[in-house]
């Protein structure tokens, strides 16, 4: 999964469905089907873990392109981050976590401690030997053991993880067992899992070709497992099928969509009606300039440039919306500009101003220029084009 919190796809980082550092929800992109770095993505609830308070944890599938490993629950592209959640070391002094709900975030060693590791968006962690602990500043904290998870907690709920093998056998709250991973006869394979309400997920994996490239020549070099029927007893059915196209690149395919993809690069080729264009960004894990254009010749856009603070958007009908916004910094996330434009004509433009402080000082939205005065960060006066100041009496948050 190529979505990065605090610094990658954030329409998610300001959602108030936030549950204390991890969000819960579905891994999205802009477009559908595929991530922000522009691999093909498909996710879905399967289920929900219920905890007694009324907190819910979804449990959601997975499948991506940019996976070059096998899960040992559904097989080659595909993740089950409940289960998978995991820490790994990129390089010496960089890790990135698996959170499971499916998206991840980047650690940097701590140039005083290395066995301190900083995220940048609130989160800290600290390594003991094989066990590395990451938490959030509001409380959520997750603990791994040679890379796996082995402890979740957030809030005041402590959910332990035991393991048959290397696969998780259980997901408990104290005695009370929350999840439980179902194998066939011999334990070998993974065929579902039972919910704390009794309820059954269960699956089947098939043969999906795996395509090599060799001097610039595919060909079908072996078959992987994957998964290929899922259902659940709320009524959930859903059948998943993997081939090749006419020209020997893997396909993909969910709900009626085929989607086909690179098989080197592991970006989208493909979805439907829309045909892909995929400009990778050299840094890592930064988001791709994504193009894409259907058979009626309409064109469609989207680059979300995390580091310089901005995103364009290219509509179907030649809309192009640009919006900016401080990318660190004290003002971090704080809207700077917002333009809209249609054949060559500007149809929506704002521009904004902030003091030291952060406090909307400056906005001129469509022409009409607002001015905003503070006394100790509290708003005091108010006026529109340069008429008279109007004094308030109370302070006014969310000015914009």
């Amino acid at each position: 999964m190529r979505l990065l919190l605090g610094v990658g796809l954030l329409v998610l980082a300001n959602c108030p469905a936030f549950a204390c550092g991890i969000s819960w929800l579905l891994p999205k992109s802009h477009f559908e089907g595929v991530d922000a770095q522009g691999y093909l993505m498909h996710s879905e609830k399967i289920g929900e873990i219920k905890l007694d308070d009324g907190l819910v944890l979804p449990v959601i599938t997975l499948f991506e392109t940019d996976f070059k490993s096998s899960s040992q629950y559904l097989g080659m592209n595909w993740m089950l981050p409940i289960l998978e959640s995991k820490v790994v070391q990129t390089d010496e002094n960089t890790f990135q976590m698996w959170q499971p709900d499916g998206l991840y975030r980047k650690f940097k060693r701590d140039k005083k401690n290395p066995n301190i590791l900083n995220n940048g968006s609130g989160w800290r962690g600290q390594i003991d030997g094989d066990k590395i602990t990451l938490w959030a500043e509001c409380g959520t904290r997750i603990e791994f053991v040679k890379g796996k998870i082995t402890a979740l907690q957030i809030k005041n709920h402590k959910l332990s993880y035991s393991y048959l093998g290397n696969l998780v056998s259980e997901i408990k709250e104290g005695r009370n067992v929350l999840l439980k991973v179902n194998t066939d006869d011999n334990d070998e394979h993974v065929t579902g899992l039972t919910l704390a309400n009794g309820k059954k997920i269960s699956w089947e994996l098939g043969q999906k070709p795996r395509i090599q490239v060799i001097k610039e020549q595919k060909l079908i070099g072996g078959i992987d497992k994957a998964l290929v029927k899922l259902r659940t007893e709320d009524g959930l059915e859903r059948q998943y099928g993997y081939g090749t196209d006419d020209k020997l690149n893997p396909t993909f395919t969910r709900n009626q969509i085929t989607a086909t993809w690179n098989p080197v690069s592991g970006f989208i080729v493909k979805d439907a009606d829309w045909k892909y264009d995929i400009t990778a960004n050299t840094k890592s894990g930064a988001n791709a300039a994504i193009g894409r254009v259907n058979e009626k010749g309409q064109r469609e856009y989207w680059f979300y440039d995390k580091s310089r603070g901005s995103e364009t958007i290219v509509e179907t009908d030649g809309t192009k919306s640009v919006s900016t916004w401080f990318p660190s910094g004290k003002l971090f996330g704080k809207i700077r500009s917002v333009k809209k434009e249609k054949a060559g004509k500007i149809i929506y433009e704002k521009t904004v101003s902030y003091n030291e402080n952060g406090n909307l000082i400056r906005k001129l939205d469509q022409g009409v220029l607002w001015e905003y005065q503070y006394r100790n960060l509290e708003l005091i006066a108010y006026r529109k084009n340069t008429e008279e100041w109007r004094y308030v009496k109370k302070i006014m948050e969310n000015i914009q």
